[in-house]
């Protein structure tokens, strides 16, 4: 009993420490999986595509990207105060991996993929690279 009261202690410490610091990227997330939940670090994942009702999240270093049952909203409500962009109706970015802007509207991220800008979204995404 007492074991189980320190973990659940030790649970409400990072709840409060991530509460009180807010956008802070050393901060991990709860990632519900099929296997159940995986705690990345917010500054890991590279973007979040979302493929029909589950976000693909691919992350810094990893091969495989981790599927979450959560829809693309979810992710996008959690992480832009972390500095994603929603440039895409069905993607989201973490601004500090974008390798290279392309005129046409597309972006190249780290890991060498390649992501659409929405036309309505160009300027606003625009203005944010200027403030990085």
């Amino acid at each position: 009993e007492r074991i189980a009261q320190k973990n659940d202690k030790n649970r409400i410490q990072e709840l409060l420490r991530n509460l009180s610091n807010p956008g802070d990227v050393s901060n991990k997330i709860g990632i519900p999986t099929p296997d159940g939940l995986e705690f990345i670090k917010v500054k890991d994942i590279i973007r979040c595509e979302g493929v029909q009702k589950l976000t693909k999240i691919i992350l810094i270093g990893e091969k495989k990207p981790l599927f979450s049952s959560y829809n693309i909203g979810e992710y996008i409500k959690l992480l832009e105060s972390y500095g994603f962009f929603t440039c895409h109706k069905s993607h989201l970015i973490n601004m500090s991996f974008i390798k290279k802007y392309h005129k046409e509207g597309t972006i190249t991220m780290e890991d060498d993929s390649f992501v659409p800008v929405a036309k309505r979204r160009k300027k606003e995404f625009l203005d944010s690279l200027t403030r990085l």
